[in-house]
């Protein structure tokens, strides 16, 4: 990589960046409040509690990393947290769903009938993971935005391949690249 990039390039890796130390810090917020909410601290699921607070965290350190180191690294772990939001699940009494951002989500319900699903949520964190509850339920979603996302990490890491490194956050502002 090279020395420096052009504006339009930096602008599109600080918005991802800032996507994802907004979801992240939306769900620790979130899952904060609901721990005080319904006494969650004072609970065996203090466990799940601290993985959930580990998943958004690591979508802050995600932005982090790209705001600061921009190199191969730092778009494997985002690309990375992008993944770990794309399939969401209920099957056999275990749930799995975990959203630091943008939902647009494609599914089926297959239940009783097949029945196709679809989920938007705009700038939202949510988090569920259950053990042995609704054992007749099954469901299976796909989440486009983290798809797209990747695909986007993805030219963007050809960019600064082919172009130049991109200077930390204190040396650009996103505001000088409008």
């Amino acid at each position: 990589m090279k020395q420096d990039l052009n504006k339009n390039i930096k602008a599109q890796i600080q918005v991802l960046a800032y996507y994802q130390i907004l979801g992240g810090v939306m769900g620790i917020g979130l899952i904060v409040w609901l721990g005080f909410q319904s006494n969650i601290f004072l609970s065996l699921g203090l466990l799940i509690l601290l993985f959930v607070i580990g998943l958004y965290s690591f979508s802050i350190y995600c932005g982090y990393n790209l705001l600061n180191y921009t190199n191969r690294e730092s778009f494997r772990l985002s690309a990375i947290n992008q993944a770990l939001q794309i399939l969401s699940f209920m099957l056999l009494g275990f749930s799995y769903k975990y959203i630091a951002g943008v939902e647009f989500a494609v599914g089926v319900n297959l239940t009783n009938e097949a029945l196709f699903t679809f989920d938007f949520s705009f700038f939202t964190s949510e988090f569920q993971m259950n053990l042995n509850t609704e054992k007749e339920t099954t469901k299976i979603a796909i989440n486009i935005i983290p798809i797209l996302i990747m695909y986007f990490i993805g030219k963007l890491e050809q960019k600064v391949e082919t172009g130049e490194p991109i200077p930390t956050i204190e040396e650009s502002n996103i505001l000088d690249s409008f």
